[in-house]
């Protein structure tokens, strides 16, 4: 098992910097001049944008005589983010590209791939870009290795995974049952050329064991984002300023959940003395360190336990197909639509990109639609003065039509239902 400080150095040093095939009398490893760094996967969330930086300051910290080249997804980077890499890490150099029809599609990717001596994949959820690193292999022959990555067959997204996982127990039990979620031949075939591969999280380790797989060096490390230490200080200083904020007092809080929370707190801190009384507390004050809301030990809650204990139980009784965290996300987010602008609700969830917010988390509310769709009728309606007439209630079919107007829009030329009822949704 390797702790952060072994990991950084051990894996940098010995098997990223050091690690092509032509090898010493002495049995040492010659260093590599080019590192092509795959990485860059997406800039939506804290953990996605401390991926390539983390990368690239472990490497320069123990290599820094080592040049980088930073291949990023097909999609290419923001230029922000090009931006801020070339700001806070000058000489980096950028292969952007995919391989198509089993060729580099560009010719800065070509030439990184012709230059570079050794290719590392970044963490990532999932091992994001195996079928790229097995390119690699194919087509140059060149050693690579794999930084810490998550490749447990359970969690996730996509066919059979479940994105809210289980507790650790569970899905040790699962990954090792007998004949169960076998690792595909080309994902082995990966990982068995790696020089190295870490796993950021003990279940992908203890699931690649027992697949057997054959890479010389497996181990845990922690995600590449620990190596991270690029602050902004002057915007988050203006920023706090501008926002009135206290350090590590960011939360807003409604004053009804304030004063909950509060109260809260007072019988916490009575649930503390009676158990201090009876010898079940080693101290009658509650630190500022311990949790709000803690399991009956004092540590933090288990939220595999807390799923089933508690959010199971109310989706049975309110009869919803599901209810996990995310989806008490996205409900908020979706109902919060007329709560505030997109901003506010982005703010809520703390996404570093309103169109996480958008796009993933806020779902269609079709009676919002339909009266989005309605309001717009009315005022197109209204702006070249259109105004229907009531139906006859004497049984006239000529009575009941309407005047055809001297200007037209699209729904005057449809039939109306329902006399002057909103069109519905669909017309």
């Amino acid at each position: 098992m390797f702790d952060r400080r072994t990991f950084l150095q051990w894996g940098v040093t010995a098997s990223v910097a050091m690690s092509i095939p032509r090898l010493s009398q002495a049995g040492g490893l010659t260093p590599a001049r080019r590192v092509l760094l795959r990485s860059g996967w997406q800039s939506v969330n804290i953990g996605d944008i401390g991926h390539t930086p983390g990368a690239i300051e472990i490497i320069r910290r123990f290599s820094p005589a080592t040049e980088i080249v930073l291949w990023p997804s097909a999609k290419g980077l923001e230029p922000e983010v090009r931006l801020f890499l070339s700001k806070n890490y000058p000489g980096i150099q950028f292969a952007e590209g995919a391989i198509v029809d089993g060729q580099p599609s560009t010719e800065s990717l070509a030439g990184a791939f012709q230059t570079c001596d050794f290719m590392l994949h970044s963490s990532g959820s999932g091992f994001p870009a195996r079928a790229d690193v097995g390119e690699w292999s194919r087509l140059t022959g060149k050693p690579y290795g794999i930084f810490p990555v998550s490749l447990d067959p359970v969690s996730g997204f996509g066919p059979g995974r479940d994105p809210e996982g289980g507790t650790l127990a569970q899905l040790r039990k699962e990954i090792l049952s007998p004949g169960k979620h076998p690792l595909d031949e080309k994902t082995r075939k990966v990982i068995d050329g790696a020089a190295f591969m870490f796993c950021r999280d003990s279940i992908s380790e203890v699931y690649l064991r027992r697949e057997g797989v054959k890479t010389p060096k497996l181990a845990f490390g922690p995600d590449t984002q620990f190596g991270m230490s690029v602050t902004d200080e002057v915007y988050a200083t203006a920023f706090c300023r501008d926002n009135k904020l206290i350090s590590g007092q960011f939360i807003h809080l409604p004053q009804e959940l304030a004063d909950d929370l509060q109260t809260w707190r007072f019988e916490c801190e009575q649930e503390a003395r009676d158990h201090f009384a009876k010898g079940e507390r080693k101290s009658s004050i509650l630190s500022p360190e311990e949790f709000i809301f803690a399991n009956r030990d004092g540590g933090f809650m288990d939220t595999g336990n807390y799923r089933k204990r508690v959010l199971h139980k109310l989706a049975r009784d309110l009869n919803l197909p599901k209810l996990t965290f995310q989806v008490i996300r996205r409900t908020i987010a979706t109902l919060a639509q007329k709560k505030g602008t997109v901003k506010d609700v982005q703010g809520v969830l703390r996404h570093s990109r309103a169109a996480t917010t958008t796009d993933v988390y806020m779902q269609e509310i079709p009676e919002s639609v339909q009266s989005t769709i309605n309001s717009i009728n009315e005022e197109l309606r209204g702006s070249v003065g259109l105004k229907r007439k009531k139906p006859a209630r004497t049984g006239a079919v000529g009575a009941s039509r309407r005047t055809r107007p001297s200007r037209l829009t699209p729904n005057d030329t449809k039939s109306l239902r329902g006399g002057n009822s909103q069109l519905p949704a669909y017309a």
